[in-house]
């Protein structure tokens, strides 16, 4: 699920779009997701103005609310980390 979830707005049901690749998997699976996250006020002021002129906004979830897509899941070291490009 990398570079997926920007693509989703929350009405698209981003939760059940995490979990469905996981339905019917053996205990043990794993999955990697990345999502774009709102705790950087100079990125949300950029991806605001890209989004003023674009047919498709980028939705920025806080940390939070990404890992309650996750609900239910075990995370695996290092867990749900914030990372740097």
């Amino acid at each position: 699920m990398l570079g997926i979830l920007g693509q989703v707005s929350d009405a698209g049901r981003p939760g059940e779009l995490v979990r469905a690749p996981l339905a019917g998997r053996q205990a043990g699976s794993h999955l990697a997701l990345s999502d774009g996250t709102g705790t950087d006020e100079a990125l949300d002021t950029a991806v605001a103005a890209c989004t003023t002129q674009s047919a498709h906004a980028y939705p920025l979830r806080s940390p939070e609310r990404t890992a309650s897509f996750l609900t239910g899941l075990e995370p695996v070291e290092p867990g749900i980390v914030p990372t740097v490009a």
